[in-house]
């Protein structure tokens, strides 16, 4: 899931050390800003196979993937999920911000085309994710009396395990998010301009029961570094080259037909030569004294770039960093930031 006002989340909840374990162990969950929007019409696959990254056509009903969308130029407007709701009605997940240039960019192709593309009023959407949540999610429900045991692997309307805590149990939705990306499912209301305050709160209780706790910034940022998972707007943003962050192939069909921006991803790929990947470092100096505004990345004085997220990660023990960095910069090499010294990681992919 894309995030909107990173910096807007908590630092932590109370208990930086607890949330981490939690992301690593039973599950947690965190609040994000979303945007949504919806393509339907007899027409809607054809013209989306067209324009996304993702093979739409190979979705089944209920089934979700990662996409994005591109410039002509094939440089990134901004990743997305998408969820085929029917073979003629396909679901949306973005980033908020990224919201208007992801509607324009589609409106500006649809001419004589058999669909319609409706925005979803603005949601907050709730992330759970952790090895065992799924499985947490499967055992609380099916224990609670009268709530039944939701389907879980794919795309789920009218939750039923939230039955008689809400107002309008019918307008919320379990989504599995796909592989690849931070979390594992989401939970939201749509059709309202905001998950209510009241929603948030019961469905907060219910998931504390199952042992999902919320959690931080501050340990999501620990947990994402020791994974290498960049998150648009926070770590990378429009204009850049998809491969740079890691979202092809994630992101996109390397075997459907033509779509736009394709020519500039198929060159790149075939070569294997993109200018940027992304990068973690663990500090191995005296971080005491780091600032944090001064984050370049520097090998015998020469720049590799700029780190976006740094943070304390409890498996390694240390504080570590992130961002995408030119493609000379290969792990095991020593670096400096801000005179720290550290050891470049391997990469990893976006979210």
């Amino acid at each position: 899931m894309s995030i909107s006002s990173w910096e807007e989340l908590p630092l932590d909840c109370g208990d930086p050390a607890g949330e981490h374990a939690a992301l690593v162990g039973a599950g947690a969950f965190f609040d994000v800003a979303a945007g949504f929007f919806r393509v339907q019409g007899p027409d809607a696959c054809d013209f989306l196979q067209g324009q996304v990254g993702a093979d739409i056509a190979s979705l089944q009903p209920g089934e979700g993937a990662w996409s994005l969308s591109l410039t002509p130029k094939g440089t990134l407007i901004a990743p997305t999920v998408v969820y085929a709701l029917s073979g003629e009605d396909f679901l949306f997940v973005c980033n908020l911000e990224a919201l208007d240039a992801l509607v324009g960019a589609l409106r500006r192709f649809l001419l004589r085309v058999k669909a319609e593309i409706t925005v979803l009023p603005g949601m907050r959407a709730r992330v759970l994710l952790g090895p065992a949540v799924g499985q947490l999610l499967q055992d609380t429900f099916a224990v609670c009396p009268g709530k039944a045991a939701p389907e879980i692997t794919g795309l789920v309307e009218g939750f039923h395990g939230l039955d008689g805590l809400l107002d309008s149990p019918d307008t919320v939705f379990l989504a599995r998010l796909p592989e690849g990306g931070l979390g594992d499912f989401f939970l939201c209301e749509p059709g309202r301009n905001s998950a209510s305050d009241a929603f948030l709160a019961e469905a907060g209780e219910l998931l504390r029961y199952a042992e999902i706790v919320p959690v931080g910034r501050a340990a999501l940022d620990g947990y994402r570094v020791e994974r290498a998972l960049p998150v648009f707007g926070v770590d990378y943003g429009p204009d850049i080259v998809p491969h740079d962050a890691g979202l092809v192939p994630r992101a996109v069909s390397l075997s459907k037909g033509c779509y736009v921006g394709q020519e500039l991803i198929e060159r790149v790929h075939t070569r294997g030569n993109p200018a940027l990947h992304v990068q973690t470092l663990r500090f191995t100096g005296d971080t005491a004294s780091f600032e944090e505004e001064t984050r370049e990345v520097l090998e015998d004085g020469v720049s590799l770039g700029r780190l976006t997220t740094t943070a304390f990660c409890p498996e390694w023990g240390v504080v570590g960093g992130m961002g995408l960095l030119k493609r000379k910069a290969v792990p095991g090499a020593a670096v400096t930031v801000a005179g720290v010294s550290a050891v470049l990681l391997a990469g990893g992919e976006s979210a």
